[in-house]
């Protein structure tokens, strides 16, 4: 693993990462942390994982703790810096191990039949999109509002015809209470489990800002759309977009094609 600071000066180079006994671990995911430790979360082909934090000191890693967890990660892990815990999914449970010491709290489960992707706001609530069974056997598209600790706060339950949900975009949150959930067909954004509008596109990726407007790429473009789901304006970039924009301090917005980075006044 490789450290490099935002000028783009290298800080550290070939760290090294625990081996996962006689098979080499895949790195899926990771976090800086507090104390100058970094939370790794490292996957193998077998039935568990292993979850480690490692400190910086005097420009080398050293080991904090390790900790192995049954199951399998469905979905990428969210950090939950509020109660400095890192929440796994391990099929239909979630699962959530503090950065302190490595220990494991009591988990949930979720209460839909398939979970397909999630994210977090910064008041402890956490937005899951997925597919729901109900008694009668048919299956629905479903948005659910939970708290870290699994008390259901809303849900959106889609028509019959499900929802192709999108396994690289995370749900968007926006300062404004408003959620952005991305499909293979269109961008659907939520307030309070109310479906407040339904835009017809291919999106791939998106960031909400400040005023309520919302950045997302489409194939080759880059569009700002307003609180009522309105195009204010695109831009084409050539290229397909590999990530969500990035807005700087002045208002410009970054994206990275597959070529070049783009910059828009």
């Amino acid at each position: 693993l490789d450290v490099v600071d935002v000028k783009n000066v290298l800080k550290q180079d070939n760290i090294k990462l625990p081996p996962g006994g006689d098979e080499e671990f895949a790195l899926s995911f990771y976090a800086p942390h507090d104390k100058g430790r970094l939370v790794v979360a490292q996957v193998d082909t077998g039935s568990t994982f292993q979850v480690h934090a490692r400190k910086q000191d005097h420009g080398e890693m050293y080991s904090v703790w390790e900790r192995d967890v049954d199951g399998q990660l469905s979905l990428a892990p969210i950090y939950d810096a509020a109660a400095k815990q890192i929440l796994f999914s391990t099929s239909l449970k979630v699962r959530r191990v503090s950065v302190r010491n490595g220990k494991e709290d009591a988990g949930w489960d979720f209460t839909i039949f398939l979970p397909q992707n999630w994210s977090a706001d910064g008041r402890g609530n956490l937005y899951v999109i997925g597919t729901h069974m109900e008694e009668s056997g048919k299956k629905r598209s479903v948005l659910l509002a939970l708290t870290l600790a699994g008390k259901e706060l809303w849900r959106w339950s889609g028509s019959p015809k499900l929802v192709s949900w999108s396994k690289r975009q995370p749900p968007i949150v926006g300062l404004d209470g408003m959620i952005h959930a991305f499909s293979g067909q269109s961008v659907l954004t939520f307030k309070e489990g109310k479906l407040l509008w339904d835009l017809k596109m291919a999106p791939t990726y998106g960031t909400a800002l400040s005023d309520g407007t919302l950045l997302v790429t489409s194939g080759n473009s880059l569009m700002r759309l307003n609180k009522d789901g309105e195009k204010l304006y695109t831009v084409a970039l050539g290229k397909p977009a590999l990530t969500p924009p990035v807005v700087d301090g002045n208002g410009d917005v970054y994206v990275a094609t597959t070529t070049e980075l783009v910059k828009i006044n």
